[in-house]
């Protein structure tokens, strides 16, 4: 099992571009930061995963500048955070799902393709995927768990 806890402000993959005869694919930070974790990840010597892989991912979006302000309102109060309100973004979650799974499972050094944590996201067999606001103190990120995938039920299957 691998885990992965990535700080940043998780962004989403956006539509590549036809521009003539190339395609510009606009700069994503967010997949800079992943690169980034799974090359630690590799230097500490964890072991990529062969074969098909089951995923858990959790987005920590950042909280809006209302959440923030009832935050603080809470606080200064001394009342208790009431629950966080559904996070809906305009962004599809597929989107975030691709700019994070491209670069955990395969990334470009020194000009040429690496294996990440995994072969290809072609392996990847079943998805969770949730993205939900920070809770208050907690920084933006992501959370990745990557499980071996042998054909048996994963944990949030319930049939």
């Amino acid at each position: 099992m691998i885990e992965l806890d990535i700080i940043g402000d998780p962004k989403p993959q956006a539509r590549g571009r036809n521009c003539g005869r190339r395609v510009y694919l606009p700069r994503n930070p967010w997949r800079e930061t992943v690169r980034a974790a799974v090359q630690v990840a590799l230097l500490r010597k964890v072991k990529p995963i062969e074969g098909a892989v089951w995923i858990y991912i959790v987005w920590r979006l950042p909280r809006s500048a209302e959440l923030r302000k009832r935050d603080a309102s809470c606080l200064r109060r001394g009342v208790e955070y009431p629950q966080d309100p559904p996070c809906i973004t305009n962004a599809d979650t597929d989107n975030f799902e691709k700019a994070t799974l491209d670069e955990i499972s395969t990334f470009k050094r020194n000009g040429r393709t690496r294996q990440g944590l995994f072969g290809n996201d072609n392996r990847v067999i079943p998805v969770c995927k949730i993205h939900r606001y920070a809770r208050p103190g907690e920084k933006p990120g992501c959370y990745v768990r990557i499980e071996p995938y042998h054909g048996e039920r994963v944990p949030w299957d319930k049939e």
